[in-house]
């Protein structure tokens, strides 16, 4: 538990509507992520997703976790009576200068219904990182920026869930010219709003996927498209069209690595020979837990004060940037196998990221441990 910092003794619940406001303002003041409502067989466990792992906070009875929901349900505009369907809703939550777009999502389970709360915007103005704050080195910042600003093409950007994806690709759209170029974002959900921007969330339940969405968006003249996700083969070839046409799209991908992400696209269905000419660069990327600057993961008799003797504080980026070089674009457009792709990839300049986790190891930013949870062996 975060005993060290934070006591029950902060959370009153004389009301659900105050306790809810303790919790949200004790997530923000660490740096939480997520807020999960647990329910076991004798209590309901309150967890903060923190640098990307669960802690513990504190446990509500049963009673006083149920009068908890229905205020968050009602909030967020769901309904109340139902406990078996999982649900989805969202509320706005101001206090002070801490504003909180926090996302709802509820579902049925053997010991009662379980509640996430995702905390979007709960640091103000933090989260609108710059490119010199995502952990990128000098080099891959470089890459990345000419990436960005051409004039069509694709640029990829993959990783799992919760690797940053979006952030980075956010950034992206800050170095570009708002002001002077129509920029348009297909989102599920919508993140965070940009100002300048026209963005568009995605609805399947009428209909409005990302596919139909980026085909609405192309006739509204753009001259750069952020798609949320490439999930199928339809989104896929309507926005490597777009890439091909004249339009910068910038998407995410589920891909374990850059090159993956290259035939992750071709498995999906889209001829080599597109993907070739599209595609102009990859990021992967994930998220390390750097060691704390005060106790630098040292365990001693006092608990520290910093980290809360989690010995970590924060999170870095872990990248690794791939630009197409013409051979590269050859080889994809003959269909040579993964070990050769990755191959000329370093060639091109490409550092992967097992060995960039090295070298935040040798610098001490991070574990060995710690690269090898995000990335594996």
């Amino acid at each position: 538990m975060l005993v060290s910092l934070l006591s029950e003794k902060t959370l009153h619940f004389d009301d659900p509507t105050t306790y809810l406001a303790d919790l949200l303002t004790q997530a923000n003041r660490l740096g939480a992520t997520d807020l999960h409502f647990d329910p076991q067989p004798n209590a309901v466990q309150i967890r903060l997703r923190i640098d990307g792992l669960l802690h513990e906070l504190v446990s509500l009875s049963s009673e006083a976790y149920l009068r908890l929901l229905v205020t968050v349900k009602m909030l967020a505009q769901m309904d109340i009576a139902e406990k078996r369907r999982p649900q989805d809703g969202s509320f706005h939550w101001e206090q002070g200068e801490t504003i909180f777009d926090v996302r709802v999502a509820s579902t049925a389970t053997v010991w009662g219904e379980r509640c996430a709360l995702r905390l979007l915007n709960a640091h103000g103005s933090a989260g609108r990182h710059r490119l010199d704050e995502l952990g990128m080195t000098p080099y891959e910042r470089d890459q990345f920026a000419q990436l960005v600003h051409f004039a069509r093409g694709m640029v990829l950007c993959c990783g799992p869930v919760g690797s940053g994806k979006t952030t980075t690709l956010y950034v992206a759209l800050s170095l570009r010219d708002a002001a002077h170029e129509m920029i348009c974002t297909l989102e599920d959900p919508v993140e965070r709003k940009l100002p300048g921007i026209t963005q568009v969330e995605v609805r399947p339940e009428i209909g409005l996927s990302f596919a139909e969405g980026l085909r609405a968006l192309l006739r509204h003249d753009p001259d750069v498209l952020l798609v949320g996700e490439i999930r199928d083969k339809e989104t896929a070839e309507v926005a490597v069209r777009a890439a091909l046409t004249g339009h910068l799209v910038l998407a995410t991908l589920h891909a374990s690595d850059a090159v993956t992400a290259i035939s992750r696209l071709s498995q999906m269905g889209v001829a080599s020979y597109q993907v070739a000419e599209a595609v102009r660069g990859v990021v992967a990327q994930r998220l390390v837990r750097k060691r704390c600057p005060q106790c630098r993961g040292e365990k001693g008799e006092a608990v520290c004060s910093v980290c809360g003797g989690n010995g970590f504080l924060g999170r870095t980026g872990l990248f690794e940037v791939l630009t197409l070089t013409e051979p590269m674009r050859k080889a994809v457009r003959d269909g040579v196998g993964h070990a050769e792709l990755e191959e000329l990839a370093m060639q091109a300049g490409m550092c992967p990221l097992n060995k960039r986790g090295e070298q935040l190891v040798e610098q001490g930013v991070t574990t060995a441990h710690e690269v090898r949870r995000c990335i594996g062996d």
